[in-house]
């Protein structure tokens, strides 16, 4: 079943593909963070994993908080609406590793503008980094998978066009 929204695009076309697609950029830039904090570790850092660090901050800072917005903002309040006990479960599942990632996130953009303000790590922030990206590759893949395979396929069967069409309004209005 296309529900067909704005335009002509299916809700595979639109907001499940758009938060989908942040999925894989989230895994992307957690790889560059994992890889410039290794060579961060080194002894002479190839200026290569600061500019990695830059664009892993600036995706965090922008994207990475507009599609947590967009799921806790746009889509959760939507299928709460629907008093779905097990999609209630998967969503305080969900919210919980979001909150538990929050400060986190908040701790990796404090090293971060240490590090790329000096273009050099201490140690303790090499571990820092090293550290945080750790945690944050133990974390999203599962979390990832949680919404890709049990969330957004419900979510497409119990919501109505209207709510999709509103979703992507709401999600459009964050991006522009």
């Amino acid at each position: 079943m296309h529900l067909y929204l704005l335009g002509g695009a299916t809700v595979e076309d639109t907001p499940i593909k758009l938060l989908t697609g942040c999925h894989r950029r989230v895994l992307s830039h957690l790889e560059l963070l994992a890889g410039a904090a290794a060579a961060l570790a080194g002894k002479d850092p190839h200026p290569d994993a600061f500019d990695a660090l830059t664009r892993v901050q600036r995706y965090f800072a922008t994207s990475g908080k507009i599609h947590t917005v967009d799921e806790e903002d746009s889509l959760f309040p939507r299928l709460q609406a629907r008093s779905d006990p097990a999609l209630d479960a998967i969503m305080a599942e969900l919210a919980d590793q979001h909150r538990q990632a929050d400060p986190l996130h908040e701790r990796l953009d404090q090293v971060l503008d240490r590090v790329l303000a000096d273009r050099a790590a201490s140690s303790a922030d090499a571990e820092a980094l090293r550290d945080l990206a750790e945690f944050f590759l133990e974390l999203y893949p599962g979390h990832i998978r949680r919404e890709d395979d049990d969330l957004f396929p419900r979510a497409a069967e119990v919501l109505a066009e209207s709510d999709w069409a509103e979703i992507w309004r709401e999600m459009r209005a964050r991006r522009d």
